[in-house]
């Protein structure tokens, strides 16, 4: 898988910095350098991989010349030179099972880590699919009560024309009770205003 250089240079600042912060006494997790680093889980595994092994790494140097001590059992014993010879292969071995062992439970670490934030996601993914259910039930909720409302706004407009027509009916009727109350001045005259005798 070809990474994009800026992509891994961005995952190995994060996890160096990250690094840093514990005084160098525990390696970042994949979830911690991906968060940090803005970058994809399998990226950031792959790069964390090579990262940490480079951290963990002692290289072993391999003698070429044959020692001193060799050298001078060979003078005497070829029995003592073949017994270090078999300790030198042995601390190679050894050696070798070390870095084996280490590979490894970096190995396990890396699966465990993948696996929790993949568990973690899971859980992020549920929980946003909860808030977008919740999130459409009130819409949904807020949707009908809105309806209620306009059925009760359209109801109390019809009420108030009922009232409105009730209103002008009762203000007619009130009129014409008045109107029979008091009849109009001119239709009749007081007495004292007829004229007397023959005039």
């Amino acid at each position: 898988m070809e990474i994009n250089p800026e992509v891994r240079a961005r995952i190995i600042d994060a996890a160096e910095r990250l690094y840093a912060e514990a005084n160098r006494e525990q390696l970042p997790t994949v979830d911690q350098v991906r968060r940090a680093a803005r970058a994809d889980m399998n990226t950031t595994s792959i790069v964390m991989r090579e990262w940490r092994r480079a951290q963990t790494a002692t290289p072993t140097s391999v003698a070429v010349d044959v020692p001193e001590r060799v050298q001078e059992v060979m003078r005497g014993i070829v029995a003592t030179v073949w017994r270090e010879a078999q300790d030198l292969a042995n601390e190679s071995l050894n050696a070798a099972k070390q870095a084996w062992e280490i590979e490894r439970a970096e190995a396990d670490t890396l699966r465990a880590e993948l696996a929790e934030a993949y568990e973690q996601q899971v859980q992020e993914l549920e929980a946003c699919r909860q808030q977008q259910a919740a999130a459409r039930e009130e819409i949904d909720r807020l949707t009908a009560e809105l309806e209620q409302m306009r059925e009760r706004v359209a109801e109390a407009r019809e009420h108030a024309a009922r009232l409105a027509g009730q209103l002008q009916a009762h203000q007619e009727q009130a009129a014409a009770l008045l109107a029979r109350i008091n009849p109009d001045p001119a239709e009749s005259k007081p007495a004292g205003t007829r004229k007397k005798g023959g005039e």
